[in-house]
């Protein structure tokens, strides 16, 4: 009978249910906070405001890169630039409204192939108003790109670590280490 907190994702791209919308009014008017995780690929126009209209608190975009070229190696669709028009587009939208809803958050899963990008992301945030930049580590399993000699898990080397510091010390947007599942 209580909903607090309601993550509308697991599987699949959220922004393909056309009743999203729909589904996150129905649970703001029960009293939940909103968010779910997306490739914002299909983040158009319409939806964009449709999300604000219903009152989404957050999305959290899963951009694994700050570089066209990176983000089409590691996500295997050349989609950067739609993704990055799409939030500025978003960001047009709330300042239009004057809301701050939904909140954007950039996620990097951190690999050798894309550490170099860490940097990247501040300015990414700036020009997409993201609020925050969240960083994990590639959890391996051995499939695609999620093999252990991508991976960082267990240690940062030097290279690693300063280009979390180069990120973080820019102070533009804060950037949050999300621990290792």
């Amino acid at each position: 009978p209580v909903l607090e907190r309601v993550l509308l994702h697991g599987i699949g791209e959220p922004l393909l249910n056309r009743e999203l919308p729909r589904m996150i009014s129905h649970l703001k008017a029960r009293g939940a906070t909103v968010l779910f995780n997306s490739n914002a690929i299909t983040l158009s126009p319409k939806m964009g405001r449709a999300l604000v209209d219903a009152g989404l608190d957050e999305l959290r975009v899963s951009l694994d890169a700050s570089s066209r070229d990176t983000y089409a190696r590691i996500r295997g669709v050349d989609a950067f630039d739609k993704v990055v028009e799409n939030l500025e587009r978003l960001a047009a939208v709330k300042g239009e409204l004057a809301t701050p809803r939904p909140v954007v958050s950039l996620w990097l899963t951190a690999l050798k192939e894309n550490i170099d990008e860490i940097p990247g992301l501040v300015p990414l945030a700036v020009r997409t108003a993201a609020s925050s930049i969240h960083l994990q580590r590639l959890v391996y399993n051995g499939l695609g790109i999620a093999t252990e000699d991508q991976s960082l898990y267990g240690r940062l080397e030097a290279r690693e670590a300063e280009m979390i510091r180069a990120a973080d010390a820019s102070g533009i947007a804060p950037l949050v280490r999300v621990p290792d599942v």
